[in-house]
């Protein structure tokens, strides 16, 4: 069941984001994290993942709270 959830943040875990959307696992495969099969998932949150990746944590935020605009497809 997915948790709902107003808008992804920073201080999200990996585990919350991949738990309030099916699509946030996409969105950090295209930013070249693999974080649905990583160990600290339930811990690092998406700032510090972002960080550790090099990647900009705004942009990666922008794309995964524009899956909470987008009408399901059905």
């Amino acid at each position: 069941m997915m948790a709902e959830i107003r808008r992804f943040t920073r201080e999200m875990s990996f585990e919350e984001a991949l738990e309030a959307h099916p699509g946030a696992a996409h969105i950090f495969s295209q930013y070249g994290i693999g974080c649905s099969t990583c160990v600290v998932a339930p811990y690092e949150t998406i700032d510090e993942g972002a960080r550790s990746h090099h990647i900009d944590v705004e942009a990666l935020l922008a794309d995964l709270n524009a899956l909470l605009t987008q009408s399901p497809q059905g």
